[in-house]
């Protein structure tokens, strides 16, 4: 990654970013991805709290052939709402276009990934401990149109953070955050021609992930 701050003095901040991600396998080729993303950057100080905005475009590769193309728009402002109490509030935009897709003739109502998705949300952060501890409380509404049903949901995402500092300069960092997404049809591989799926798997798929994290750091030496 690549980064250019054109201005950083206050109240403004202005950049651009470069960001390459390549995945080789040795074998099974076909699952090689490649992505170039550029994003452009700015936020302004202000008494009351900050503005910020990203924008991004991003285009992948799958094996060394054109994946996707997608775009990604996100304001977000944050507040400080007392000396211990700051919030974020975020909308994010996003437009996804995808190549080579294998769609049968007659299911693109279906089958097309195409499409375009809204988050929007908060992350309530609590400062202690002198404001070296700080908890998050976070919520987003997510809510996903495409153009095949296959693809469309509401998701919702909640999650709890924890940093703070422990004993010989030793801090910790815990993050568990649970994401739920409802799909609102049921998916087209229960339809001819394939229908793969058994009678007992013939509702809209459901999916449920948590994902927990835990970090313990501490300097080492001056450098």
């Amino acid at each position: 990654m690549g980064r250019l701050l054109a201005i950083y003095s206050a109240p403004w901040r202005l950049g651009a970013e470069y960001t390459l991600f390549q995945t080789p396998h040795f074998d099974l080729h076909d699952f090689d991805i490649q992505s170039h993303t550029g994003r452009l950057f700015a936020s302004l100080d202000l008494n009351w709290g900050t503005l910020r905005a990203e924008a991004d475009y991003a285009y992948v590769l799958l094996d060394n052939v054109s994946f996707s193309e997608t775009v990604r728009v996100q304001p977000a402002l944050s507040l400080q709402e007392t000396k211990n109490l700051y919030a974020v509030l975020s909308v994010q935009y996003y437009k996804g276009n995808f190549f080579h897709q294998f769609i049968p003739t007659g299911q693109e109502a279906v089958r097309d990934r195409d499409g375009w998705v809204v988050q929007a949300g908060f992350d309530q952060y609590l400062l202690l401990n002198r404001r070296d501890t700080s908890l998050r409380l976070s919520y987003h509404y997510e809510v996903s149109r495409n153009h095949g049903t296959d693809w469309e949901y509401n998701g919702h995402y909640v999650a709890l953070g924890l940093r703070t500092p422990l004993w010989w300069d030793i801090s910790l960092e815990t993050d568990v955050g649970y994401t739920r997404r409802d799909y609102r049809h049921i998916n087209s591989f229960d339809a001819s021609p394939l229908a793969v799926l058994t009678p007992d798997d013939r509702r809209a798929r459901l999916d449920n992930r948590v994902v927990e994290s835990l970090i313990l750091s501490r300097p080492v030496g001056p450098y």
